[in-house]
């Protein structure tokens, strides 16, 4: 007897998780490219543009990457290093700012 409740409590969780499985899988959206606005493509190796506060506020209307640092990071790899890699390979500039900075935009 209690072997046929198992089986069935089993088949129960199983077909549950199935139906759910299938219905975020059917209701997940498409993923969509993004474009950064002309500018922030190179032809040579890209590079952080440093901008403050108030270059950032007049920026809003194009497409651009922002890489927030904090000067007291403890990461084994910096990651300005990790960026500049990808930077490098891909020719796109990175607008940044401190993140004391950034905390004090609105």
């Amino acid at each position: 007897m209690k072997k046929k409740i198992i089986i069935l409590g089993g088949s129960i969780l199983l077909i549950g998780i199935l139906f759910l499985t299938i219905v975020l899988l059917k209701n997940k959206t498409p993923i969509q490219k993004i474009y950064l606005s002309d500018s922030y493509y190179s032809d040579r190796e890209g590079i952080f543009i440093p901008v403050d506060n108030k270059e950032l506020k007049e920026k809003k209307e194009e497409s651009y990457l922002l890489y927030i640092y904090n000067n007291y990071c403890k990461f084994p790899k910096p990651c300005d290093a990790v960026f500049e890699e990808f930077m490098k390979n891909y020719h796109i500039h990175i607008l940044s700012i401190p993140f004391a900075d950034f905390k004090k935009s609105n």
